[in-house]
């Protein structure tokens, strides 16, 4: 819906909490997805609200994973990519 009314204002924040979601299912692949998109709007819109929270989210899927050294970087906000 957010999409869908142009707004991106919350759209980073949204999308974190739908790649959470996707870790309560075991959707790993799905929820790093929403995280790299979440992560362009930030960059486009330099809106940093949401970026604390895809940080964790991602280091929480990438443990979920087993990249525990990926998930301790990630935490450190020093992504392994």
């Amino acid at each position: 819906m957010l999409r869908a009314t142009g707004c991106v204002l919350t759209t980073a924040f949204a999308l974190t909490l739908l790649a959470e979601a996707c870790n309560m299912l075991g959707r790993t692949t799905e929820g790093l997805t929403y995280l790299t998109e979440a992560e362009q709007i930030i960059e486009t819109t330099n809106d940093a609200f949401a970026e604390a929270e895809l940080h964790r989210a991602r280091g929480d899927l990438l443990n979920a994973n087993g990249d525990v050294a990926g998930a301790d970087l990630t935490y450190q906000n020093r992504p392994s990519r």
